[in-house]
């Protein structure tokens, strides 16, 4: 198929993308189980972001080769001309790719669309409700599932079910309330977002599932500490209404955009028994700095070799072209 300049360019950057988070995919989908093994050694928090960024890893990877070797090698090497023929193995993944991001807003416009309906009907059966000096405002309704839930990625709404406040006790239910602000100040929304925008490598089989649950398991670990701060007496009372809430058997969350004080009753038994054994696994602390002379020098040596060997690339994507 013979196709002009500036979509020879698109139908490669389409293709090489797909590719590189097909094999970059499908490498840390493999190192998944260990990966999450390693991150259980770690603080929760350093845990949650470890598997964060994995499973974004083959998106980002995808994304870096493209700005890095497609685009300016084609721009410097590839001669501006007439229509050039274009093989079936990058249209297909041209095809492939286009697919990939079209599941994935699919995806993200059926749980933003969800979530809107859901706060919708919040607001309208709201009876009582107050706004801290710093959002999010609390919402108290009659019929709410979840029980407690924040709402929202950018203006967060506290939703909280009238039959779960009257059945905890003051001090559990500031506990409960601190564990939602964790998720806030942690934005564990937005995450939950840019999971469903990244295109997963496997767009049919799921293949990074496991990362995201071990990250959901590991952000609802770092929200607990972030509400307790090691204080045994809050440890108590957000185990406590971990149990008392698990015990008045509300219902899942209404939209995968939203954070509640319950996720997984798989995993509560091991929240609770956590949070009265007080297992705060440390992590090792390494500078700012340190990590910024990390990142910096990585990129050069990276950036560099890239660049010398712009030439070679494109004699590599014009046989991957054709």
């Amino acid at each position: 198929m013979s196709l002009p300049y500036f979509l020879r360019l698109a139908c490669l950057c389409l293709g090489v993308w797909f590719a590189v988070q097909l094999g970059t995919g499908w490498m840390v989908a493999l190192l998944s189980p260990r990966l999450i093994q390693w991150a259980g050694r770690l603080q929760a928090r350093r845990a949650a972001t470890l598997l964060f960024t994995m499973r974004l890893l083959p998106g980002a990877a995808g994304a870096g080769v493209v700005m890095l070797i497609c685009v300016p090698s084609y721009v410097l090497f590839e001669p501006y001309g007439a229509e050039e023929e274009v093989g079936a193995w990058c249209l297909g993944g041209a095809l492939l790719c286009l697919l990939a991001w079209g599941l994935a807003l699919v995806r993200t416009g059926r749980a933003a669309l969800h979530s809107a309906q859901y706060l919708r009907r919040c607001r309208r059966e709201a009876h009582k409700t107050w706004t801290a000096s710093q959002p999010p405002t609390v919402w108290v309704v009659d019929d709410c599932s979840p029980g407690l839930a924040l709402l929202g990625i950018f203006r967060p709404h506290l939703v909280v079910s009238a039959k779960l406040a009257q059945a905890l006790p003051a001090e559990e239910f500031s506990a409960a309330l601190a564990h939602e602000l964790a998720h806030w100040a942690a934005r564990d929304n937005l995450k939950r977002l840019f999971f469903l925008l990244t295109p997963d490598p496997f767009p049919f089989g799921g293949g990074l599932r496991r990362l995201e649950r071990g990250w959901a398991r590991f952000s609802e670990w770092a929200a607990d500490d972030r509400a307790v701060q090691g204080d045994p007496r809050l440890s108590l009372s957000l185990a406590a209404a971990l149990v008392r809430v698990a015990r008045l058997g509300l219902g899942p969350a209404a939209s995968p955009l939203m954070s509640t004080l319950i996720a997984d009753r798989c995993g509560l038994a091991e929240r609770v028994n956590r949070l009265l054994e007080e297992d705060r696994r440390p992590s090792p602390v390494i500078s700012r700095g340190f990590m910024a002379g990390g990142a910096v020098l990585l990129g050069l040596a990276v950036v560099v070799p890239v660049v010398s060997a712009l030439n070679w690339f494109h004699s590599v994507l014009e046989f991957l072209m054709h």
